[in-house]
């Protein structure tokens, strides 16, 4: 899990001369704001438009107050995942924002970042910097803001996170540094603040395989947090989870169940049983319980992990995907094709509906199903896959990348093994 700070609860200011004429609209934007920062989002989303309705009426669709109520909208559309009608909604608040503001505005840039944030989350990563680094710009030469306030940091760091997605790993921890030091000069170098952005650094790390200084890295974060949020915070079972990580990858498999089981203990006593990071613990303790040879168990843990997915975010969210990827894998570990293709296809349904046609993740599954049809001897439509997976990860990563590489090797080997099956 990626720590991706996006300032998601920060306000739009809005005109004096709105607020008099709309009390009710505000009541209920405020209503709305409160079922947002409990997580119940259908609930809230309801509130929003009926707010947004009022407003509109009104004030007009120019009005500050009508795009504050549409950025809330876009902000509950990201959450339940749905980032098409987020963009549509982010977009309409901008226009309006520029029409009022100006286009170099501060609530301007905040929503040109929430925008970036989708596109991230899309796996456009390319269009995603393209709009950090505006937003960069707006903010530096802002004069009340400059280039040592901490929105700066925080745009940073998105842009750290873009670079680590591109495989750019020293351009990420550049990024990382540079937010740091932002944080630590203005605010001390054991502020709370601090955390997110030295959880990055730990996560680019173990990205590239520096276990040891990962460890060390998430090891800070944790003493920082048991000094500032106890031992039993959430954030904390997060931290859990990425030295569980880094311990799988470095085969200390027990001690790596030791931490996930750790963090799902916090989870299980601070947040609600069906939160989508109760998910995410399951699913790393069913990847443990894969490289132990432990299927069944695995099987056990993507189950139930997909159950809290489906719960809270509904059957249609990239997480629910990414479940659905993990259970094909299993079934493939034991040699069962036809179950395994079967979650994989349910999988790219999924994924090609949340996150878009040509997004990263869904190549990976693209891949994966490509390698269960070689298996069964059908190499044409394999090698069909292999491609949209390779065109896909060619429109983001350079050739050198690991996932480029993989791909190239298997349609090597299809067509190796096709030209074998004729002799």
């Amino acid at each position: 899990k990626e720590n991706l700070q996006d300032n998601s609860d920060s306000e739009i200011n809005t005109s004096k001369s709105d607020d008099e004429p709309g009390n009710v609209a505000d009541t209920l934007h405020s209503i709305g704001a409160v079922r947002f920062r409990r997580g119940d989002y259908e609930e809230a989303l309801q509130i929003f438009r009926e707010s947004l309705d009022m407003k509109k009426q009104t004030f007009g669709d120019n009005s500050l107050s009508t795009a504050k109520t549409l950025h809330y909208i876009g902000k509950v559309h990201v959450k339940k995942g749905d980032f098409e009608k987020a963009l549509d909604t982010f977009y309409s608040a901008l226009k309006v924002m520029r029409k009022q503001l100006g286009h170099e505005s501060t609530d301007a840039a905040e929503t040109l970042r929430n925008i970036a944030v989708i596109h991230y989350k899309k796996g456009w990563y390319h269009e995603a910097m393209v709009e950090f680094q505006e937003v960069l710009r707006m903010l530096t030469m802002n004069p009340i803001i400059g280039p040592e306030h901490q929105d700066v940091a925080v745009v940073l760091t998105n842009i750290g996170n873009v670079h680590a997605k591109l495989g750019d790993n020293k351009e990420a921890l550049g990024s990382y540094d540079k937010a740091l030091a932002i944080k630590k000069e203005k605010l001390g170098v054991d502020h709370p603040d601090i955390l997110d952005t030295l959880s990055n650094i730990g996560v680019v790390q173990f990205v590239m395989a520096k276990y040891n200084d990962a460890l060390e890295t998430f090891f800070e974060v944790l003493n920082l947090q048991h000094k500032w949020q106890g031992k039993e915070h959430p954030d904390v079972a997060t931290t859990h989870n990425h030295v569980g990580n880094v311990l799988r990858k470095m085969g200390r498999l027990e001690g790596a169940l030791d931490h996930y089981k750790a963090a799902l203990r916090i989870q299980r006593n601070k947040l609600e049983s069906d939160h989508k990071d109760v998910g995410d613990t399951i699913n790393n303790m069913g990847l443990v319980h894969i490289e132990m040879g432990k299927l069944d168990e695995a099987m056990e843990s993507f189950t139930e992990a997909m159950s809290v997915m489906k719960m809270r975010l509904g059957d249609n969210h990239p997480a629910v995907g990414a479940m659905l990827n993990n259970l094909g894998e299993i079934y493939r570990e034991k040699g069962r094709l036809d179950e395994a293709q079967d979650f994989y296809e349910e999988s790219l349904k999924v994924k090609k509906q949340s996150l878009g046609h040509d997004n990263i993740e869904v190549a990976d599954t693209l891949n994966n199903i490509g390698c269960c049809l070689a298996k069964r001897g059908n190499y044409d439509r394999a090698l069909g896959l292999f491609d949209q997976a390779l065109a896909i990860y060619s429109h983001t990563y350079d050739e050198r990348h690991p996932d480029i590489v993989n791909t190239q090797r298997n349609i090597e080997s299809v067509h190796q093994q096709k030209i074998n099956s004729f002799h």
